[in-house]
């Protein structure tokens, strides 16, 4: 049983979901964060503090980090995002 006929059974429709844009600087560490979409109401200022407090994966070019960017989708049930 998949999880999203899981919630249906509950009486829970969909899931929420979110997208975000990240542009991530050679450390690894996010330098701009913008929502695309979301199916809750997320404030700027805490998405920003959740992305903020990541580190992603560190890209390399001849032994040095290199800044790049990537889309993220981040799913979860209703009781678990805000």
């Amino acid at each position: 049983q998949s999880n999203l006929s899981a919630w249906s059974s509950l009486g829970i429709r969909t899931p929420r979901t979110t997208v975000v844009y990240l542009e991530i600087a050679p450390g690894g560490r996010p330098r701009g964060v913008t929502l695309i979409h979301s199916t809750a109401a997320i404030r700027q200022d805490d998405l920003e503090r959740a992305i903020f407090g990541m580190r992603f994966p560190i890209v390399g070019c001849g032994g040095d980090g290199i800044e790049y960017e990537m889309e993220m989708s981040i799913s979860a049930p209703p009781s678990v995002l805000p």
